[in-house]
Protein backbone atom coordinates (compact mmCIF):
# COMPACT_ATOMS: atom_id res chain seq x y z
CA UNK A 1 0.00 0.00 0.00
CA UNK A 2 2.67 2.83 0.79
CA UNK A 3 4.59 1.45 -2.47
CA UNK A 4 1.72 2.49 -4.37
CA UNK A 5 1.51 5.85 -2.80
CA UNK A 6 4.65 6.54 -2.72
CA UNK A 7 4.77 5.71 -6.48
CA UNK A 8 1.30 8.10 -7.07
CA UNK A 9 3.23 10.88 -5.04
CA UNK A 10 6.03 10.69 -6.99
CA UNK A 11 4.50 10.82 -10.50
CA UNK A 12 2.38 13.38 -8.92
CA UNK A 13 5.44 15.53 -8.00
CA UNK A 14 7.09 14.73 -11.58
CA UNK A 15 3.74 15.80 -13.25
CA UNK A 16 3.35 18.75 -11.73
CA UNK A 17 6.73 19.72 -12.01
CA UNK A 18 6.71 19.53 -15.57
CA UNK A 19 3.17 21.38 -15.93
CA UNK A 20 4.43 23.92 -13.62
CA UNK A 21 6.02 26.24 -16.30
CA UNK A 22 3.81 25.81 -18.93
CA UNK A 23 0.76 26.70 -16.68
CA UNK A 24 2.59 30.04 -15.66
CA UNK A 25 3.53 30.91 -19.38
CA UNK A 26 0.29 30.55 -20.32
CA UNK A 27 -1.22 32.77 -17.41
CA UNK A 28 1.10 35.59 -18.47
CA UNK A 29 -1.14 38.28 -17.60
CA UNK A 30 -0.67 41.73 -20.15
CA UNK A 31 0.83 44.70 -18.49
CA UNK A 32 -1.72 47.10 -18.05
CA UNK A 33 -1.66 49.53 -21.49
CA UNK A 34 -2.65 52.16 -19.56
CA UNK A 35 -1.81 53.15 -15.52
CA UNK A 36 -4.66 54.42 -13.79
CA UNK A 37 -4.03 58.07 -14.32
CA UNK A 38 -3.40 57.55 -17.96
CA UNK A 39 -6.88 55.56 -17.68
CA UNK A 40 -8.82 58.85 -15.83
CA UNK A 41 -7.26 61.21 -18.93
CA UNK A 42 -8.15 59.11 -21.68
CA UNK A 43 -11.69 58.26 -20.25
CA UNK A 44 -11.82 62.48 -19.70
CA UNK A 45 -10.84 62.71 -23.25
CA UNK A 46 -12.96 60.33 -24.35
CA UNK A 47 -16.41 61.05 -22.88
CA UNK A 48 -16.20 64.62 -23.87
CA UNK A 49 -14.79 63.74 -27.52
CA UNK A 50 -17.90 60.94 -27.62
CA UNK A 51 -20.52 63.77 -26.23
CA UNK A 52 -19.59 66.21 -28.92
CA UNK A 53 -19.43 63.62 -31.65
CA UNK A 54 -23.33 62.35 -30.59
CA UNK A 55 -23.93 66.20 -30.70
CA UNK A 56 -22.43 66.35 -34.45
CA UNK A 57 -19.82 68.96 -33.43
CA UNK A 58 -17.21 67.09 -35.26
CA UNK A 59 -14.92 69.60 -34.68
CA UNK A 60 -14.45 69.45 -30.76
CA UNK A 61 -14.77 65.64 -31.47
CA UNK A 62 -11.67 65.49 -33.73
CA UNK A 63 -10.16 68.07 -31.30
CA UNK A 64 -10.49 65.41 -28.36
CA UNK A 65 -9.27 62.64 -30.05
CA UNK A 66 -6.11 64.36 -31.46
CA UNK A 67 -5.45 64.61 -28.34
CA UNK A 68 -5.67 61.97 -26.94
CA UNK A 69 -4.05 60.33 -29.80
CA UNK A 70 -0.78 62.81 -28.94
CA UNK A 71 -1.15 61.94 -25.17
CA UNK A 72 -1.39 57.88 -26.02
CA UNK A 73 1.16 57.45 -29.07
CA UNK A 74 1.27 53.63 -28.32
CA UNK A 75 -2.61 52.89 -27.58
CA UNK A 76 -5.03 52.92 -30.77
CA UNK A 77 -8.08 54.97 -29.39
CA UNK A 78 -7.08 58.06 -30.71
CA UNK A 79 -6.39 57.33 -34.24
CA UNK A 80 -9.59 54.72 -34.41
CA UNK A 81 -11.80 57.74 -32.50
CA UNK A 82 -10.28 59.73 -34.79
CA UNK A 83 -11.40 57.17 -37.90
CA UNK A 84 -14.90 57.05 -36.06
CA UNK A 85 -15.21 61.07 -36.52
CA UNK A 86 -14.47 60.78 -40.22
CA UNK A 87 -17.09 58.02 -40.76
CA UNK A 88 -20.06 59.89 -39.52
CA UNK A 89 -19.32 63.34 -40.39
CA UNK A 90 -18.76 61.64 -44.03
CA UNK A 91 -22.02 60.05 -43.47
CA UNK A 92 -23.85 63.38 -42.31
CA UNK A 93 -22.51 65.87 -45.01
CA UNK A 94 -23.46 62.78 -47.93
CA UNK A 95 -27.04 62.56 -46.28
CA UNK A 96 -26.29 58.90 -45.53
CA UNK A 97 -28.03 58.99 -42.44
CA UNK A 98 -31.11 59.32 -43.34
CA UNK A 99 -33.11 56.51 -42.56
CA UNK A 100 -35.29 56.50 -45.75
CA UNK A 101 -32.15 55.16 -47.60
CA UNK A 102 -31.99 52.03 -45.80
CA UNK A 103 -36.08 51.03 -46.93
CA UNK A 104 -37.25 48.10 -49.67
CA UNK A 105 -36.39 50.10 -52.71
CA UNK A 106 -32.75 49.95 -53.22
CA UNK A 107 -31.53 53.07 -53.77
CA UNK A 108 -28.80 52.68 -51.39
CA UNK A 109 -27.65 49.55 -53.50
CA UNK A 110 -28.16 51.28 -56.35
CA UNK A 111 -24.86 52.35 -59.05
CA UNK A 112 -24.58 55.56 -58.63
CA UNK A 113 -22.27 58.51 -59.39
CA UNK A 114 -21.34 59.82 -56.24
CA UNK A 115 -17.89 58.21 -55.73
CA UNK A 116 -16.14 58.64 -51.82
CA UNK A 117 -14.15 61.40 -51.71
CA UNK A 118 -10.17 59.87 -52.64
CA UNK A 119 -8.88 61.82 -49.55
CA UNK A 120 -11.33 61.07 -47.44
CA UNK A 121 -10.76 57.97 -47.89
CA UNK A 122 -6.84 57.68 -47.96
CA UNK A 123 -7.65 59.60 -44.21
CA UNK A 124 -9.68 57.00 -43.06
CA UNK A 125 -7.57 54.34 -43.92
CA UNK A 126 -4.45 55.99 -42.93
CA UNK A 127 -6.16 56.21 -38.90
CA UNK A 128 -7.22 52.66 -39.62
CA UNK A 129 -4.55 51.58 -40.65
CA UNK A 130 -2.40 53.40 -37.56
CA UNK A 131 -4.86 51.81 -34.98
CA UNK A 132 -4.47 48.27 -36.43
CA UNK A 133 -0.25 49.01 -36.37
CA UNK A 134 -0.54 49.67 -32.56
CA UNK A 135 -3.05 46.86 -31.86
CA UNK A 136 -0.78 44.24 -33.28
CA UNK A 137 2.36 45.52 -31.98
CA UNK A 138 0.56 44.84 -28.24
CA UNK A 139 -0.64 41.50 -29.52
CA UNK A 140 3.23 40.74 -30.15
CA UNK A 141 3.41 41.33 -26.52
CA UNK A 142 0.42 39.48 -25.09
CA UNK A 143 -1.73 37.30 -27.72
CA UNK A 144 -4.10 37.36 -25.80
CA UNK A 145 -4.72 41.04 -23.90
CA UNK A 146 -8.58 41.15 -24.39
CA UNK A 147 -8.61 44.82 -24.70
CA UNK A 148 -6.21 44.25 -27.79
CA UNK A 149 -8.31 42.10 -29.18
CA UNK A 150 -11.13 43.85 -28.78
CA UNK A 151 -9.51 46.93 -30.64
CA UNK A 152 -8.65 44.33 -33.97
CA UNK A 153 -12.30 43.45 -34.06
CA UNK A 154 -13.89 47.32 -33.51
CA UNK A 155 -11.43 48.53 -36.24
CA UNK A 156 -12.66 45.65 -38.91
CA UNK A 157 -15.56 46.36 -37.77
CA UNK A 158 -15.35 50.94 -38.49
CA UNK A 159 -13.52 49.42 -42.04
CA UNK A 160 -16.76 47.16 -42.96
CA UNK A 161 -19.16 49.77 -41.88
CA UNK A 162 -17.10 52.79 -44.26
CA UNK A 163 -16.85 50.13 -46.85
CA UNK A 164 -20.61 49.65 -47.05
CA UNK A 165 -21.61 52.73 -45.92
CA UNK A 166 -19.49 55.51 -47.69
CA UNK A 167 -17.66 53.29 -50.50
CA UNK A 168 -20.32 50.62 -51.03
CA UNK A 169 -17.95 48.19 -51.67
CA UNK A 170 -20.06 45.33 -50.31
CA UNK A 171 -17.95 42.47 -50.71
CA UNK A 172 -14.68 44.15 -48.96
CA UNK A 173 -17.50 45.35 -46.14
CA UNK A 174 -18.97 41.53 -45.44
CA UNK A 175 -15.20 40.32 -45.30
CA UNK A 176 -14.45 43.17 -42.54
CA UNK A 177 -17.30 42.45 -41.01
CA UNK A 178 -16.40 38.91 -40.62
CA UNK A 179 -13.06 39.42 -39.58
CA UNK A 180 -14.86 41.83 -36.77
CA UNK A 181 -16.75 38.95 -35.64
CA UNK A 182 -14.03 36.68 -35.63
CA UNK A 183 -11.37 38.78 -33.13
CA UNK A 184 -14.55 39.45 -30.65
Amino acid sequence: MMNNRTRFLFLFGVLLMLSTPRLALTQVQAAPWLTDTERTKFENLRIVGSEALFNLDYETARKNFKEMAVAFPNYPAGPQFLADTLWAETLYQTRRLQSSLYGSDDTFYSTSDDKADPRIVDQFRTLTRQARLLTEARLKQFPKDPEALYFMGAIEGLKASFEEAVERRHFAALKDGSDAVDKH
